[in-house]
């Protein structure tokens, strides 16, 4: 599978647009529901990478919040120092990272520099 095909970039092909139908904030927990829901056979790909894992559905949605904490910046939102309580894909509450959008802020404090 070519480098750009992977289940993994698969996934993040419209992270933009999915981080904007969640809107000013959103959760890890959140995004990942989105893009398993919105391409579920790259998720099911990006899970048989992690089949010989003990718990495979922890190391895959790992693997999506490594590649978000990356992308999510370069898409104008940063994460919170602190986490929030969600519920992962078997409905388990658990603290996951919260993002902010701070494109805005970022594009006031450029003009007023100017």
């Amino acid at each position: 599978m070519p480098d750009q095909e992977t289940p993994l970039n698969l996934l993040f092909k419209d992270a933009l647009r999915v981080m904007e139908k969640l809107g000013d904030t959103f959760t890890a927990a959140s995004f990942i529901r989105m893009v398993a829901r919105n391409d579920q056979a790259a998720y099911i790909h990006l899970l048989t990478e992690y089949v010989d894992d003990k718990q495979p559905f922890i190391a895959a949605n790992t693997a999506i919040e490594n590649r978000l904490n990356e992308v999510a910046p370069g898409c104008g939102y940063l994460p919170a120092e602190e986490k929030t309580l969600d519920t992962d894909l078997f409905g388990k509450l658990q603290k996951v990272v919260l993002y902010r959008r701070v494109s805005d802020v970022v594009q006031s404090d450029t003009l007023e520099q100017d």
